[in-house]
């Protein structure tokens, strides 16, 4: 198993409660693409508690007390040395801080991702320096180099759509 990307987030929420002061709850939720042999996850993960699917134009959830940690993919295409996709990663919380609710929804990460795949030999036919020299069989190994870059409005709508599909 490898995980060859990975985006973290987190949000706090805070009411000031009068004679009281402030009273905070803190979540922070990951997002990895994993992959074991040449099938590839999704893996969501808030607190500890982790769900995973194959990768693919779909949701996830995970869940830890009162927060919920929501990722949807759109716009999913694999070839033999790229995978690209859209995601956003929505974190929600449903409490009661003393004697205020609070429940919401908050998008805490949304990026178009697009992830190049390369034997080492191949990097090194690009020029770049080889990272184990001694060590052969390693040449075919996988190396992996991504690039983040802003989700269009046509797939924010659709993984929108996604989301709602989760209620």
């Amino acid at each position: 198993m490898t995980t060859i990307w990975e985006a973290c987030a987190g949000k706090k929420w805070c009411i000031h409660i009068p004679f009281d002061g402030d009273k905070c709850l803190e979540a922070r939720a990951c997002i990895r693409v994993i992959a074991e042999g040449s099938d590839l996850f999704l893996e969501i993960e808030i607190a500890g508690n982790r769900q995973r699917i194959p990768m693919g134009n779909s949701c996830v959830e995970a869940r830890y007390y009162v927060f919920a940690a929501r990722a949807c993919l759109g716009n999913f295409n694999r070839t033999s040395h790229s995978i690209e996709f859209d995601i956003i990663l929505r974190l929600c919380i449903d409490a009661n801080i003393g004697p205020i609710h609070i429940g919401e929804c908050v998008d805490i990460y949304r990026q178009h991702v697009s992830i190049g795949t390369f034997t080492v030999d191949e990097l090194t036919q690009l020029g770049f320096d080889h990272p184990v020299v001694t060590v052969r069989k390693m040449a075919a190994e996988p190396a992996y180099a991504y690039v983040e870059t802003a989700i269009s409005a046509d797939a924010t709508k659709n993984l929108e759509t996604a989301f709602a599909g989760m209620k």
